[in-house]
């Protein structure tokens, strides 16, 4: 028997649940608006209940299918993070992102008429694995990180090249050096913002030594709304911001880990359970985070069955779905719930 409701569960519970989120959001500036030109930057997204991974662009302003290029590189960064082993060297994750940017460039190049430097962008990615949060950063963007304190701090600032207005694409031929990467401790980091140059000069100063407060309040976000409200809000409400002191296309990455109790997630919005849990209706939210903090605080399957009314096969299954969700004390996730 499933049931149809489930009392909230009266023990406490020992731990958190954690689940990393990504959004992104891009707009065009008016140097764009003015002549009804596309935005040149593209952003990507990817997520399941363990991982998550965003990927932002910014097309070089001399190269005629800036546009193209950056969706492409996007696309690809993210698709290789998605599918990258549990745990690669900076310098195999530094070639295999590149190498599969430019073969991708190279065939869309093709199917343009065009040369691949015709398509040059920047990039800049963050991506969770395992206990790991990765970051990298080529050209004049930023990748901002929130620390466990809730400080916010320079985790990759912009690089620029020799002269003024100048940076480094993926098509450089210095791109694999210039392609900056850094390895964080996922548990002592809650989230990293990624920004093109558009909008890098308001949230980022004095080369990284000074970041704007906005950067906390971006990445928070996204522990009330779920990813696709936190793009829609980016996109109607932030950039706009940001546009008005720039005359060049603007772009936010979020990758933000929401670490959240049970009581905490039960007065949240139907939507942000639902993203949070992997679920697709209010009864299986409501089961799946009745079954998720009981075992929090320690039940075994029989003991959630009695209590939830949900049977073992039921419970057992939510229990493998919050599995990547649940923490313990030290925000590491915690095993399967015993048998009795």
């Amino acid at each position: 028997m499933t049931a149809s409701s489930t009392s909230p569960p009266t023990a406490e519970t020992g731990g958190r649940l954690l689940r990393w989120f990504a959004a992104a959001a891009a707009s065009p500036g008016r140097r764009h608006v003015n002549v009804c030109a596309p935005c040149e930057d593209a952003v990507a997204t990817w997520s399941d209940s363990s991982r998550a991974a965003v990927a932002v662009s910014d097309g070089a302003g001399s190269a005629r299918h800036a546009r193209a290029g950056a969706e492409v590189i996007v696309r690809a960064a993210v698709d290789v993070l998605a599918a990258a082993p549990a745990d690669p060297s900076l310098d195999e994750l530094r070639s295999a992102i590149l190498g599969a940017c430019l073969e991708r460039l190279r065939e869309r190049a093709r199917a343009l008429g065009a040369e691949p430097n015709e398509l040059a962008a920047t990039l800049l990615f963050a991506a969770t694995l395992g206990d790991d949060l990765l970051v990298g950063n080529l050209g004049d963007g930023a990748a901002l990180g929130l620390d466990e304190n809730g400080v916010a701090r320079a985790v990759l600032p912009p690089e620029r090249g020799e002269f003024a207005n100048e940076t480094y694409f993926v098509t450089s031929g210095c791109a694999l050096e210039r392609l900056r990467c850094e390895r964080l401790d996922a548990t002592r980091w809650r989230g990293v913002l990624l920004t093109t140059d558009g909008a890098a000069a308001s949230l980022c100063q004095q080369e990284g030594r000074q970041i704007a407060p906005a950067v906390v309040k971006l990445l928070q976000l996204l522990d009330v709304h779920p990813p696709r409200d936190a793009e829609a809000l980016l996109a109607r409400k932030i950039l706009p911001v940001f546009l008005r002191r720039t005359t060049d296309d603007c772009s936010l990455g979020l990758l933000y880990g929401a670490r959240i109790s049970c009581a905490e997630l039960r007065e949240r919005s139907p939507a942000y359970q639902r993203a949070l849990l992997d679920t697709g209706n209010a009864r299986g939210s409501r089961n799946r985070l009745a079954v998720a903090e009981l075992l929090l605080a320690g039940r075994n399957t029989a003991q959630i069955a009695e209590q939830t009314g949900l049977t073992p096969q039921t419970v057992r299954r939510h229990a493998r779905a919050t599995a990547p969700l649940r923490c313990g004390a030290a925000g590491r996730p915690t095993g399967e719930p015993a048998s009795r």
